[in-house]
């Protein structure tokens, strides 16, 4: 079974643990990852960001490697890029759980 993981959501994992000095430079490295097209480099563009997370914050590179590739099956499974903004988050479909609430 393939699973792709939300990188939003990991996105706001990782500042979460790591001092705020860095949440800039975490965004840009995530949206890097995330824009990489051979599997291959972002392999390795997501092994380089965890090892600078371990000097930066060990549980944010725990956070991290917990998804693995879950977070590249999108890169994977050559989605072309106009896709992968919908299928490698959650956000749409959170997006209408909280239309769906508002209406109860």
């Amino acid at each position: 079974m393939l699973i792709q993981r939300c990188w939003i959501h990991k996105l706001r994992n990782l500042t979460g643990y790591a001092p705020k000095k860095y949440h800039g430079q975490i965004a840009w490295r995530m949206k890097k990852l995330m824009n990489l097209v051979s599997l291959a480099e972002a392999q390795r563009e997501l092994a380089s960001f965890i090892r600078w997370l371990d000097d930066i914050r060990y549980e944010a590179a725990q956070s991290l490697r917990e998804v693995d590739d879950e977070l590249l099956t999108v890169v994977e499974l050559e989605v072309p890029r106009e896709l992968r903004k919908n299928l490698s988050c959650t956000n749409a479909i959170e997006s209408l759980f909280g239309i769906a609430h508002n209406f109860k």
